[in-house]
Formats: C-alpha cells, structure tokens, sequence
C-alpha cells in the first residue's frame, strides 16, 4: 500500500486546552515509511474518563464516512471485547503505544513509528485519500484532536 506522490500527507495535533495536555511531539516522517511519531505531555493527570470520536473518511471532499463511531475508551479499555470496531484499530495502533492499561492514565502518551504500511493495514480500501481523525473528550471537556490524511494505491 504505497503512498501516492503528487499528494501531501501529513499528520495535525491540536490541543483544545492548553492548560491540560500539550503535544511535545506531532510529525509524520516521509522519508520512513510514513511514520508517525506523537508525544502528549499530560499538565494535568490524571485522565479517568475518556470518549473517542474516530473517523474514517474518504475522498478529496471527505464526505464518505468510512467509520465515524464514538467509544467510552476508558470502558473499552476494561472489557475490549465490547467494541469491535474499536478493537481493530485500537489493537493496531497499540503496538506502537504505551495506551497499555486501564485508566487512570496519570503519564504522557506517545506513539513511536506507527505507520500504515504493515503487513496487516489498517486500511483495505480503494486507492485514493484518506482522512483518519480523533476527538478525544477526556474528564467530560473536549481536549484533543488528531488528523491524518494521506492519498495510497493499493
């Protein structure tokens, strides 16, 4: 699953309370493979509560909705069997994570050379651009968002 060339891809970190968490790191390395690298410093632990709006989307406009789902991720978290969705792209991305337990999370978060171009993607559809994005409400305040849109041939 070859990125496409003449389209950029890019990775985008914003913190929505600057007072709470802040993204050391935010980058998407082109020349390895397309990998990600996320940093988030937590200012202020702990994070009990967390819902995750994932979405999946498709085409230049973005308006084909491959996946747009919301998870209790702290619930999901203690049972992962709950959310099956989820728990594919949850169980993808983990592996380049320390998202490794239960909450509470009273650390940084990170992801470390997590790319899209593993023997099981993450995404099996057609080629084109693709927009991957997270909201995350973390102790009942909208906190985080991040973007990833790339353009792939499969």
């Amino acid at each position: 699953m070859p990125f496409l060339d003449d389209c950029p891809s890019f990775v985008t970190c914003l913190s929505m309370d600057p007072e709470f968490s802040k993204f050391d790191l935010c980058q998407l390395n082109t020349k390895k493979d397309n990998r990600i690298d996320i940093t988030l410093r937590l200012l202020k632990p702990p994070i009990t509560k967390a819902l995750a709006t994932v979405q999946f989307l498709f085409g230049n406009s973005f308006k084909m909705a491959m996946i747009n789902n919301t998870w209790d991720f702290c619930q999901f978290m203690k049972n992962r069997q709950r959310a099956s969705v989820f728990g594919r792209i949850f169980d993808y991305v983990a592996t380049y994570s320390n998202l490794n337990h239960t909450c509470p999370y009273n650390h940084d978060i990170y992801i470390r050379n997590f790319t899209l171009m593993g023997k099981n993607t993450l995404i099996a559809g057609p080629s084109g651009v693709y927009k991957i994005s997270l909201n995350a409400s973390i102790n009942r305040m909208d906190r985080l968002y991040v973007s990833l849109v790339m353009a792939v041939t499969n």
